[in-house]
């Protein structure tokens, strides 16, 4: 799910963010055609990932390895996702929400591979790298930018 989204993602934080925080944070306007498809993507990644937020939490409570800060972080998730795609707006945030999932394709392969590998082997220690790495830009670095442009935006009457 993490390569599907951030790919479907990516573009669209580019391209959305030359163009002005209406067409960033409103809902879908003819007034910014331009912003239509990319909004259109980040909407399809968006299902892809509560999609998978809802399989994972079903086969995490059936495995009976739910946790109450995973069921929590799942939760907060969900509802991002339920309040993005019923009210189809901020199209940026959204997107810029889901690149923070790039982290966890390293993360994902740091996991597999150290008790097969070995924690010493260079593909362990690349995959944590990149997993920190991308972790720290994207997940604090990139919601904290985000959060407060939208933040801004919307002190702003946007």
């Amino acid at each position: 799910h993490a390569v599907i989204v951030t790919t479907m993602s990516i573009g669209a934080v580019v391209r959305l963010s030359a163009l002005p925080p209406a067409a960033q944070f409103d809902a879908p306007s003819s007034a910014f055609p331009t912003s239509l498809p990319d909004i259109a993507m980040v909407a399809n990644g968006s299902h892809v990932f509560f999609c998978f937020l809802l399989v994972d939490t079903i086969v995490t409570f059936a495995r009976k390895a739910m946790t109450t800060d995973y069921f929590a972080h799942h939760v907060i998730f969900t509802f991002s996702c339920v309040l993005i795609q019923y009210e189809c707006f901020a199209g940026q945030l959204a997107a810029c929400l889901l690149l923070m999932e790039i982290s966890t394709i390293f993360l994902n392969g740091f996991s597999f591979f150290r008790h097969r590998l070995g924690y010493g082997h260079w593909w362990v220690k690349l995959s944590f790298i990149l997993f920190a790495t991308t972790f720290m830009v994207f997940r604090l670095f990139g919601t904290t930018y985000i959060a407060i442009s939208f933040a801004s935006e919307v002190f702003r009457g946007v």
